[in-house]
């Protein structure tokens, strides 16, 4: 019964571990992409790969200590700017139906602009879309649910990620000082970790009482 218990609570906090989320960017690094100009930054965070920043004539974007901030230009025609995320290796979108990806970027907002998120499998070979937003939204942060997403990408070894932010004139978006984008892991393999360890656990006690049994009878 104790070996049951103690096993678990080993599971339930493996389980709690692999639910926890995984940050693909916290916009720790300073950087500012000036109109019409483009820039790749490897990710450090929770999982590898790259940002790719692209700006228009009429728009930029600034980031860096928990800031993301991207607006148009006052005057001039509607500004264009692209996030893309290639991950170095491939997240699964499908494990948990409540949220599958988390937006916190919208917590200052002047004017509106629409944002268009998508994600891509197999290269970006196959992409699925979540249904274009208007900024801002009724919260600060939006969560994507599985159910949101349609299109033809392999939800479960997805590849990349691309939001489109289209501002009006004037239009200027901000999150500070906490801003991130978050998705849910795919929890497998640490489930498999917990299992292991409780399996070892297991019978490294059952063999420490046997040691000690056989101590015993042999006094």
């Amino acid at each position: 019964m104790r070996y049951l218990s103690v096993s678990l609570l080993v599971l339930f906090a493996c389980c709690a571990a692999a639910q926890a989320e995984v940050v693909i960017d916290d916009f720790d690094q300073s950087l500012s992409v000036g109109a019409g100009s483009v820039n790749v930054t490897v990710l450090n965070d929770d999982i590898g790969g790259t940002r790719t920043i692209t700006t228009n004539g009429n728009s930029s974007v600034v980031t860096g200590s928990g800031l993301f901030r991207a607006n148009a230009v006052s005057s001039g025609g509607t500004g264009f700017i692209t996030v893309v995320y290639d991950f170095a290796t491939t997240l699964n979108l499908t494990i948990f139906s409540n949220q599958t990806l988390g937006l916190d970027l919208f917590r200052t907002v002047v004017g509106t602009m629409s944002v268009d998120l998508s994600v891509g499998s197999g290269a970006g070979a196959a992409s699925s879309s979540f249904a274009t937003f208007t900024v801002p939204p009724t919260v600060d942060g939006v969560s994507v649910i599985a159910s949101d997403w349609a299109g033809t990408a392999d939800l479960s070894a997805v590849d990349q990620l691309s939001l489109t932010f289209t501002p009006t004139a004037g239009s200027v978006i901000e999150s500070t000082p906490n801003a991130n984008i978050t998705a849910a892991p795919e929890p497998t393999s640490m489930a498999l970790l917990g299992l292991t360890g409780i399996g070892g656990f297991v019978i490294a006690r059952r063999r420490r009482n046997k040691q000690k049994e056989d101590k015993e009878e042999n006094a």
